[in-house]
């Protein structure tokens, strides 16, 4: 049994920028289990240049989720390590999936498949609380953002690293060439901090000093604002690629919003 809650501040973005269409997905789920709340915030983005890059991204989100709720549904006590486990075992199996499917495409062709048609990056935060596991193949990013009275512009920490070549070629990503396993990190979130979920179109052209604002916004009308505002100068300077963002912050005080049961989901993308 399980109550969906809004003990933690969200807000998404889920932009399809000059792309004649959205190839990227990303979901948010807030669940309290009996002991602590959980959530799950990933995002995907469709490998640019494949036919079904947005196909395999949306399938690669939709499984996800459906672990992450099975698992919350069926424990009293979320455990940080039982739930990367069920990440990296859902990644590999969307990873062997999307190459069955892809190899049924193109069947008939001479040659072994070394033109696929579908594949993703993927980053994801689970967290119990606020501690949690930071799982990332690709190069969508997470950035811990920092403000105190000290440092009134704030400070951006990206977490773990761009899987990408000197040329800007992927090195990893879910659904074409061989499984590599993804980075996988402990994080942790404060008050007053946030974090923020992007895809390299989000973050690309950005401006670091709008970034950090993100930690000073104190809800989501003010989040979901500020990312739009972000994605709009963005495409002022010329990112013409799609545009995805989850940014997650603690309550000033959840204690007072655990009588409040309403939920909050968010998913964006179709599936396969």
């Amino acid at each position: 049994m399980y109550h969906l809650i809004t003990e933690y501040v969200t807000a998404c973005l889920w932009e399809r920028g000059g792309r004649e269409r959205n190839e990227d997905a990303l979901t948010v789920v807030c669940i309290r289990t009996v002991n602590k709340p959980v959530l799950l915030a990933a995002v995907a983005d469709g490998v640019g240049g494949l036919s079904h890059g947005d196909a395999a991204a949306s399938y690669i989100i939709s499984e996800i989720r459906k672990s992450f709720i099975r698992y919350t549904q069926d424990t009293v006590s979320p455990n940080s390590d039982n739930l990367k486990h069920i990440f990296l075992r859902t990644l590999y199996s969307c990873h062997r999936h999307i190459r069955e499917h892809d190899l049924i495409t193109i069947k008939g062709q001479s040659g072994p498949d070394t033109t696929a048609k579908s594949a993703s990056t993927v980053s994801l935060i689970c967290l119990i609380g606020n501690k949690g596991i930071y799982i990332h193949s690709g190069d969508s990013r997470l950035y811990k953002i920092n403000r105190s009275f000290k440092r009134p512009s704030g400070s951006l920490h990206p977490a773990g690293k761009d899987h990408i070549d000197s040329k800007g070629r992927l090195l990893r990503c879910i659904g074409t060439g061989a499984y590599h396993k993804p980075e996988i990190r402990r994080i942790r979130v404060k008050k007053g901090r946030a974090l923020l979920l992007c895809t390299d179109g989000f973050y690309r052209k950005a401006d670091e000093l709008s970034l950090t604002k993100l930690a000073s916004c104190a809800n989501e009308e003010a989040l979901t604002a500020l990312l739009s505002k972000i994605s709009d100068e963005n495409k002022k300077q010329g990112e013409r690629d799609n545009q995805s963002a989850v940014v997650i912050k603690l309550r000033d005080d959840p204690k007072n919003n655990r009588k409040n049961n309403a939920g909050h989901k968010e998913n964006k993308g179709g599936s396969l």
